[in-house]
């Protein structure tokens, strides 16, 4: 079913845990964080979900299989072995 669901749908994944921030500074996945900053559900520091299209659900989901996954890194630095610089 390609057909666009309701806007409430997404409700689903905010069921348990409801833990919104208008400002999600912490949220450190680059394009998300930019595009969607108002939009993503916090759950002790992380992004657990993303109120938009499942194509950027994919890439939240891909982000929560590291497990103990923080944003560390200002926005800019992320990416495979960047080193932070003091």
């Amino acid at each position: 079913m390609s057909a666009r669901r309701p806007v409430w749908w997404w409700r689903v994944f905010a069921d348990n845990n409801r833990q919104w921030r208008e400002n999600a500074r912490e949220i450190n996945l680059q394009v998300i964080e930019n595009r969607y900053r108002d939009r993503c559900l916090v759950v002790k520091n992380q992004c657990r979900a993303i109120l938009v299209p499942s194509a950027v659900k994919a890439i939240v989901s891909q982000s929560r299989a590291h497990d103990g996954f923080r944003a560390k890194k200002t926005p800019g630095q992320t990416g495979p072995g960047v080193r932070e610089s003091t």
